[in-house]
């Protein structure tokens, strides 16, 4: 009896060891599953222009102002926030991107300074949110309100990315100073990326032909030094002494004059 009982210990023993390791190799299969699902996005640009009669009303009475890469189209039109980064989610075909650039929008006359930073997408949630600091100076007192990842708007998401439809949000209207933009039309929304074209190498001009008469030209620069083979030096003699006076130069002796011969008799 002793013998059985010490082998059905060590069996539910080994039958415990191997569902441990069999749930923490599922967990494992599990979250490299999900890590494998996301996969990093990057260069993607969002459009929005929040809605044209905030933009009318902030144009007649202040003024727009953007930063750190954000811009808005002329004619005081939609805004536009680069360097999108984030995930996609290829089990549910959902993207996260966060942007950069910075908007304010301002009015003296109403006393007010509303600034726009860390702009997100998030196509699961189907909303736009944003880092919020609004400054209240109607009163005379200045009043700071702060939130982060305030949601601005609803996003009624296609697949393209284009022309999105948007609804306000009741804390977009607490924000952007009035509450009857709460449930309100917003500007459509387009989330795109951008691609950097590849900076082509300059041109070289091609190189000239030569003929096979032409000569080589020198490269830029002093010109070489000739070579010339160096001169034997001269040898020169010492004399001794002092030099010998010029010997005189013997005069021709005159020739004897040839004896004349008598012409022949005549027979």
């Amino acid at each position: 009896m002793p013998v059985r009982r010490r082998r059905s210990t060590a069996l539910a023993a080994a039958v415990a060891t191997a569902a441990a390791l069999g749930a923490t190799a599922l967990a494992t299969v599990g979250t490299t599953t999900a890590s494998a699902a996301e996969m990093p996005l990057e260069g993607y640009e969002l459009t929005w222009g929040v809605k044209q009669s905030y933009r009318t009303y902030v144009g007649i009475f202040g003024t727009f102002t953007t930063a750190d890469g954000a811009s808005q189209a002329t004619g005081n039109g939609a805004f536009t926030f680069v360097d999108g980064a984030g995930t996609y989610d290829t089990a549910g075909h959902t993207v996260d991107l966060a942007f950069q650039g910075t908007l304010v929008s301002a009015s003296k006359a109403h006393g007010f300074e509303v600034t726009l930073t860390d702009v997100r997408f998030d196509s699961k949630a189907g909303e736009i949110t944003a880092d919020v600091k609004k400054v209240d100076t109607s009163q005379g007192t200045p009043t700071t309100t702060e939130g982060d990842d305030v949601p601005l708007a609803t996003v009624a998401v296609t697949r393209d990315m284009k022309d999105m439809a948007t609804t306000l949000t009741a804390e977009a209207g607490d924000f952007l100073g009035s509450a009857g933009y709460a449930g309100a039309a917003g500007d459509p929304l387009t989330v795109v990326r951008r691609r950097r074209r590849p900076r082509r190498p300059p041109r070289r001009p091609p190189p000239r032909s030569r003929s096979p008469r032409s000569r080589p030209r020198r490269p830029p620069g002093p010109p070489p030094p000739h070579r010339r083979r160096p001169r034997p030096p001269t040898r020169t003699r010492r004399r001794r002494g002092p030099p010998a006076p010029a010997r005189p130069r013997p005069r021709p002796r005159p020739s004897p004059p040839r004896p004349v011969r008598p012409p022949p008799r005549a027979r």
